[in-house]
């Protein structure tokens, strides 16, 4: 077992901190692992992700964002799933966070690459189309995540003139994304994105209009090392891909639709997600066993051990070079 399969399975590995939101929104010690694994974002995908399949084998529960999802799971694995929605909405809520009162203009979130994943796009033809956006959904921010910071599009933003702004390189292991994440989206009046992601739905979910700018991207599999997508695609090579386009639209919106909060509901499980004891309580049960207390548990202190150990950077430099 190589030391990338060690930090899936042992140690809370979940994207964006999701880990830490779930922890803090059940009251579940820190000091423990997290004996679940979550769906990491929004997906247009029909089928449960091989990469949770993988990871949700040593956790012994998922969760996941809908009844969609929760259907496609099933399907896949007899691992027992709960519609639990979102952390990020979790966290919010918790925290009461809404839209300032004074709020402006558009943040804009480009389609994004990831490790193993390039989102291609022309970059000046899309700086035109927010450029050209009507006076009074402006000014226009860039928020970028920090893969595609790295590949140095922040700089042809800035060329144009844009601020460019990020919730920053902690994805894993720390609250200070989604907080960061959410200072952004609140202080802005509107949201805008050449592909439909779950930042569409965080914005709307918190009663802010989201819509569609520019040409769609294809997103290009760097050696097909995610297992979860083809070479290459786009959002409207799936039906449901299309269907958001559609709900989304390409023309800039004033106000949320009501088709897209019917979108949200059904996306993001609003009216059928666990309640937080139903969640905690599952959490818990799932801790009953000998493993999970004399495996699972000093691994965990160990492999943290190991992160606070090695420095940030360098522990993404590692994780990157050891993927290759």
């Amino acid at each position: 077992m190589n030391i990338q399969n060690l930090i899936e399975k042992y140690l809370d590995t979940e994207s964006y901190g999701a880990n830490l939101i779930l922890k803090e929104c059940c009251s579940f010690p820190k000091t423990l692992p997290l004996p679940c694994h979550i769906e990491h974002g929004w997906t247009a995908l029909p089928d449960a992700l091989i990469t949770d399949l993988n990871v949700a084998a040593s956790k012994g529960l998922m969760l996941v964002y809908s009844t969609r999802r929760k259907t496609a799971w099933q399907k896949k694995s007899k691992i027992p799933v709960i519609i639990s929605g979102p952390p990020f909405v979790l966290f919010r809520k918790l925290h009461k966070i809404k839209p300032t009162t004074n709020a402006k203009g558009t943040v804009a979130f480009p389609s994004h690459s990831a490790m193993f994943v390039e989102s291609n796009y022309d970059i000046e033809d899309y700086c035109k189309e927010l450029k050209n956006l009507p006076a009074e959904f402006k000014p226009v921010t860039i928020c970028l995540l920090y893969p595609d910071i790295k590949r140095g599009k922040d700089k042809i933003y800035k060329k144009h003139g844009f601020e460019v702004v990020s919730a920053g390189e902690k994805v894993r292991g720390s609250l200070d994304f989604v907080k960061k994440y959410y200072e952004i989206l609140m202080c802005h009046k509107y949201s805008t994105s050449n592909e439909v992601g779950t930042y569409a739905f965080y914005s709307v979910e918190m009663g802010i209009p989201f819509f569609l700018t520019g040409d769609e991207p294809t997103i290009v599999n760097i050696g097909d090392k995610d297992p979860n997508i083809s070479s290459s695609g786009k959002m409207s090579d799936h039906e449901l891909g299309q269907r958001s386009n559609q709900i989304f639209g390409h023309k800039p919106n004033k106000k949320v639709t009501k088709e897209q909060k019917q979108f949200l509901e059904d996306e993001f499980g609003s009216n059928v997600r666990a309640d937080i004891k139903f969640i905690r309580k599952a959490l818990w049960n799932n801790t009953k066993s000998v493993q999970y207390w004399l495996v699972k548990v000093p691994m965990f202190y160990l492999m943290t051990l190991v992160k606070y150990l090695v420095p940030h950077k360098l522990a993404y430099y590692i994780f990157e070079k050891l993927s290759k």
